[in-house]
């Protein structure tokens, strides 16, 4: 009884260690890198900028060579009207994951990943801090297939009718920035920049409504429910955004203790 308690917390053991060993010899590289919104007002041009990182590791297991993280919070430009404009960690067409796929897309462009296939993300990271990459983000991207559309290459763009009311966000079109801050509002610019500075933050106390938001399920977009053919199902308020829907907390900010559950 004795050796075979022996042998299994050695197997216990040993299988914990060699877990432990992988974590820490598995290559990886992060890159952080700050995306900047420029927006043409009527006083003069307004800029916001975040700090995101984004870490890629080579697992080197499973048919996905490779796992992606990445870290930040949007993007806020204060308009000389009184408005914010928000860019956030989704993009124009709601997909989530905005910071890792602007990162995808400018890797794509390379010749490394044509030659090398994913695992060069393991070599261009070290290029691109050395000299400062930096690029201007296109609006829209190729898409995926001939039958499809263009995607876009921005990030979702939002707006506040009442910044104490999550509920009030609506859509920004960024062709059209002058429907929602008023005659003479242009976006000029969205780009990125390698950078070693530290991640941005503060937009969780800065948005003082991300306290109610949490409590009541992390949307931004009250919901109601209704049942159809005697089966539950939820849809936005008339009167709200819908095309927000599905929006939260979690497209503001990765980080924040509130998003983590503490209230």
């Amino acid at each position: 009884m004795t050796s075979r308690r022996f042998l299994l917390q050695s197997a216990v053991v040993g299988s914990a260690l060699l877990l432990l060993g992988c974590s820490q010899f598995e290559p990886s590289e992060t890159l952080r890198y700050r995306i900047t919104v420029e927006v043409e007002t009527p006083k003069g041009l307004r800029t916001g900028s975040s700090v995101w990182e984004y870490k890629i590791t080579d697992v080197k297991i499973g048919f996905t060579p490779l796992s992606h993280d990445y870290h930040g919070e949007a993007v806020a430009v204060d308009l000389p009207n009184g408005q914010t404009l928000f860019a956030l960690l989704r993009s124009g067409d709601g997909l989530p994951d905005y910071p890792a796929n602007v990162i995808r897309e400018r890797f794509i462009q390379t010749p490394e990943s044509k030659a090398d296939g994913p695992r060069a993300f393991l070599s261009v990271f070290p290029e691109w801090r050395s000299r400062g990459e930096a690029w201007v983000v296109p609006a829209e991207l190729p898409p995926f297939s001939q039958k499809q559309k263009p995607r876009s290459g921005y990030p979702l763009l939002v707006t506040f009718r009442d910044v104490a009311d999550p509920a009030s966000a609506e859509r920004v079109d960024p062709k059209d920035l002058e429907t929602a801050f008023g005659e003479g509002y242009r976006l000029k610019s969205i780009s990125v920049t390698v950078t070693d500075e530290p991640l941005t933050k503060g937009i969780v106390t800065r948005q003082k409504w991300f306290r109610k938001a949490a409590r009541s399920g992390g949307g931004l977009i009250p919901m109601e429910k209704t049942i159809v053919d005697g089966r539950p199902r939820f849809k936005v308020i008339p009167g709200y955004d819908a095309s927000l829907e599905g929006v939260g907390l979690l497209d503001f900010s990765t980080d924040s203790p509130i998003v983590g559950g503490v209230l």
